[in-house]
């Protein structure tokens, strides 16, 4: 396909320096125009694949990141972590409801997940923070 276009192309540049010098036939002119929709179709096809690519590398990373999550040898010890946390977790606390101690709270645990799995971020780690405390 891509040596397809580049052919296609070449030809394109050819028909356009003559409709500059006023030499292209019509059919050279119908042919340029044909050339610039397939390029932009193309173009987008391009970017479409690239997108799915990178959809698809996201959810396989974020199923690694799930199955490390689900490791006993982790859990116990963020779960641990966590309930050291009480601003995170005990309404009574009297931090629990200041937002930039809790969020420090949290950075500090993500730290602490970090030497696990490389690639958690402060959203991920609320998340499952949530599913565990669903599933309790």
């Amino acid at each position: 396909m891509l040596l397809l276009l580049r052919t296609v192309e070449r030809r394109a540049e050819n028909i356009c320096e003559k409709e500059r010098q006023g030499r292209a036939t019509q059919a050279e002119f119908h042919a340029s125009t044909v050339y610039i929709k397939l390029t932009r179709m193309c173009l987008t096809y391009v970017l479409c694949a690239e997108e799915r690519e990178t959809e698809v590398t996201r959810v396989r990373n974020e199923a690694k990141m799930n199955n490390k999550f689900k490791d006993p040898e982790f859990l116990t010890p963020i779960i641990e972590k966590y309930r050291e946390m009480r601003n995170l977790w005990e309404v009574k606390h009297p931090q629990y409801y200041i937002k930039p101690v809790r969020k420090a709270t949290l950075e500090k645990l993500l730290a602490f997940v970090q030497t696990f799995i490389p690639e958690a971020t402060v959203e991920i780690l609320e998340r499952k923070i949530g599913i565990l405390k669903e599933n309790v």
